[in-house]
């Protein structure tokens, strides 16, 4: 009787194991389901990208809303002199003309005239509640963990953080902006370094910080967390140069054009600067709908600020 007593009890401790891994597969399938949004999300916060099965029932933006932009290059910083990122802005106006965008260009601006454009930026995508995009090659830097956009000037190492901050344009003034106009979508392209070239007592920082994009509103940056531009800006900044390439690409959704613009970066690069992005966007947005239109020439505003021909002051 008693090899019947072993028998059993090995088919006992069968059946055991076999529950137990029965429930350990229901669970783990379960974690994925949970976890499968997140992990997506993740990827889109780091550039990356995460297929979805139904793709064609997300929503898509409009061809013909109105298109706006404001192109800011800041490329003169007392005895620092960044030609390539004048080149780049300037590259850059001239290609969203080409695709439909009211084109404002500031090269060099100084504090002031840069926050007054942010503000009639704001008011025209109000207003038209069309598409906003908004670009920024020059210097930035991180004062308790908020982004300043370094506007022309000397910049003075001495300068205490009250000064620094009153001398400079807020990242979160530019997002309020976005927020107040309450329009279908905004693209925000930094093609900066946070304090690459300037270093003070109050802020070591030099990574971007990572801000998550508000709703309907997408965030591209140059460099991810931890990493900087190799380009010295004297001459064209690879990012921009990418950006240029892929985003009048038919038939690609933005977020598509960036991870594009990723992969050309991080291959030039060997892999030495990675660009990534921070997506709120609810809804596709193809940039390359509209046909490109004949170039443009640039001309000085009544108040200095170049602009390209068609814009309203």
């Amino acid at each position: 009787m008693q090899p019947n007593f072993n028998m059993q009890k090995m088919m006992e401790t069968h059946l055991k194991n076999r529950t137990a891994l029965r429930s350990l597969f229901i669970v783990t399938a379960v974690l994925i389901l949970l976890t499968a949004p997140v992990f997506a999300s993740n990827l889109a916060f780091a550039g990356l990208s995460f297929t979805e099965g139904n793709k064609a029932n997300i929503p898509r933006l409009p061809d013909d809303l109105p298109r706006h932009a404001l192109v800011v290059g800041v490329g003169s910083y007392g005895a620092n002199q960044f030609k390539g990122v004048i080149a780049d802005a300037v590259e850059i106006a001239k290609f969203l003309h080409k695709y439909g965008f009211q084109v404002t260009l500031l090269k060099n601006p100084s504090q002031g005239k840069f926050s007054a454009a942010i503000d009639k930026f704001g008011k025209k995508l109000g207003q038209s509640k069309g598409l906003g995009f908004f670009y920024f090659a020059g210097v930035s830097m991180l004062v308790d963990g908020k982004m300043y956009f370094l506007p022309t000037g000397k910049i003075l190492m001495d300068l205490s953080k009250q000064k620094t901050i009153r001398a400079a344009v807020s990242m979160e003034k530019l997002k309020n902006i976005f927020i107040a106009a309450k329009n279908p979508a905004n693209m925000l392209v930094l093609d900066t370094n946070l304090n690459s070239h300037f270093k003070n007592q109050f802020n070591n920082q030099r990574e971007i910080p990572p801000l998550p994009a508000p709703p309907n509103i997408i965030i591209a940056y140059a460099v991810q967390p931890g990493f900087q531009a190799l380009e010295n800006r004297k001459s064209r900044g690879q990012f921009t140069v990418h950006l240029l390439k892929h985003l009048g690409g038919e038939n690609l959704e933005i977020r598509k054009v960036l991870e594009l613009v990723r992969q050309g970066v991080m291959l030039e690069t060997l892999e030495k600067q990675i660009p990534w992005y921070s997506s709120g966007l609810e809804k596709d947005f193809y940039f390359a709908q509209q046909k490109p239109r004949k170039g443009l020439q640039v001309v000085p505003s009544r108040k200095g600020l170049p602009v390209v021909p068609g814009n309203t002051r």
